[in-house]
């Protein structure tokens, strides 16, 4: 079986698969506009998509455990074992048009998971669309891949070691075949297709570069794009010193709950739109606080992971998510003002039309299917009471929606 799935990845009807046309070009749309977009529509389209996403876990058999709501917090965090132990608890749609997968088991047991075809044209999406960012380069660019694909026994060492796939337009080579009496025939296949970007295992590519370096082959290859493995930083610096190529990074995980990427070593972001992503602080230094990636899928309604702890660990400065700007400027931008002028509870027309704006454009964009009444959103009735009884009321300005003070409650002095 796994045979077949390979021999059909490398045809075009693969790629009929993974860009089908019904979900790829929703993904891809998505994934473009939320990189434009600002902080409040890429919440605003997250929030209505995780909304539906919450809907359908709730009926699997996980979410009637838990009786997880429409609420996020309101579900525990999900462990691995649990999957494992059970992975039909979480399978949440239709699955007459799912693929069976299951993640490597490099941290014990495979997982047996379920990939609704969205999510497997999502996957594609994500895969064309950072890479584009990264080189510029179109989806049918000319590319070499490195991966662990099985071209042929790997008792054989008669060549070649490669097949062309999709047209010619990929060259396929087997990284189990590859060492020290093969790189020669490695290194002119390369320089004679002049692949516009190499797609390798981390451990792969740094075995081809050291082999070139030690035969003394010369192959220039503008771009490498790694994943599924580690890339450490003096790989990086191999691979460009060996092929004078650009270097990108895609952290993910076959369970497919959260998307990162970096052009250069330890600067990764995640991608807007892809998945709900959670950091869980889980240790603390010095220097720095360490948090566990936790994700929630976006994009697979047979099977949907909620709060998924992945066991993947970020470390960031212990100052992550405090001011940066020194203290000087935040007195001058402050002189004149009294601190209540700057910070205010109150819930004014200004604040809700904020609100109202950040909605309609994310409608604009089609971050949205609908635009969402906004001021239902607002119970003043706790506020209020809380100002009368503390007869606070008036003691902080409040503005209409275009801006202006109300009245002359404040004088700003």
């Amino acid at each position: 079986m796994s045979g077949l799935i390979s021999r059909l990845k490398r045809m075009r009807l693969g790629d009929v698969l993974r860009r089908n046309p019904l979900f790829y070009d929703e993904a891809m749309r998505v994934l473009r506009t939320l990189k434009d977009a600002d902080l409040a529509q890429r919440r605003a389209w997250t929030s209505e998509r995780l909304s539906k996403v919450l809907w359908a876990a709730r009926r699997s058999g996980y979410g009637r455990k838990v009786r997880g709501t429409a609420s996020l917090e309101t579900w525990p965090l999900l462990a691995q074992q649990q999957v494992r132990a059970d992975p039909r608890a979480f399978y949440s749609g239709p699955r007459w048009l799912a693929v069976a997968a299951h993640t490597g088991g490099t941290s014990g047991a495979p997982l047996l998971l379920l990939r609704s075809a969205r999510e497997i044209a999502l996957e594609q999406a994500f895969i064309d669309f950072v890479t584009h960012e990264a080189t510029g380069l179109p989806a049918d660019a000319r590319c070499a891949v490195l991966h662990t694909e099985e071209i042929k026994d790997p008792n054989d060492f008669r060549p070649p070691y490669w097949i062309f796939a999709a047209g010619g337009r990929r060259l396929v080579c087997s990284a189990g075949h590859l060492n020290a009496d093969t790189i020669a025939a490695y290194a002119q296949i390369l320089r004679e297709f002049r692949p516009q970007v190499l797609f390798a295992y981390p451990t792969s590519l740094e075995a081809l570069c050291l082999l070139l370096r030690r035969a003394g082959e010369q192959v220039h290859i503008p771009h490498v794009a790694c994943s599924s493995e580690m890339l450490h930083p003096h790989v990086w610096a191999l691979a460009r010193e060996t092929l004078g190529c650009t270097m990108l990074d895609r952290y993910g995980q076959a369970e497919r709950v959260a998307r990162a990427c970096a052009t250069e070593p330890g600067q990764y972001r995640f991608v807007p739109g892809y998945a709900h992503v959670e950091l869980v602080q889980v240790d603390a230094r010095e220097d720095r606080k360490v948090y566990e990636i936790v994700g929630t899928s976006l994009w697979n309604p047979a099977m949907t992971l909620v709060r998924y702890r992945t066991g993947d660990l970020v470390h960031l400065p212990a100052l992550w998510g405090k001011a940066e700007m020194p203290e000087k400027y935040w007195r001058e931008d402050f002189i004149g003002q009294p601190v209540r002028v700057r910070l205010s509870p109150l819930l004014d027309p200004f604040l809700v039309a904020r609100y109202k704006d950040a909605a309609s454009e994310a409608f604009s964009l089609r971050l949205t299917r609908s635009k969402p009444e906004i001021d239902s959103w607002f119970d003043r009735r706790f506020l209020n009471a809380a100002l009368k009884e503390l007869k606070l009321e008036g003691y902080w300005p409040e503005y209409d929606a275009s801006g202006e003070l109300v009245g002359n409650k404040v004088a700003v002095r």
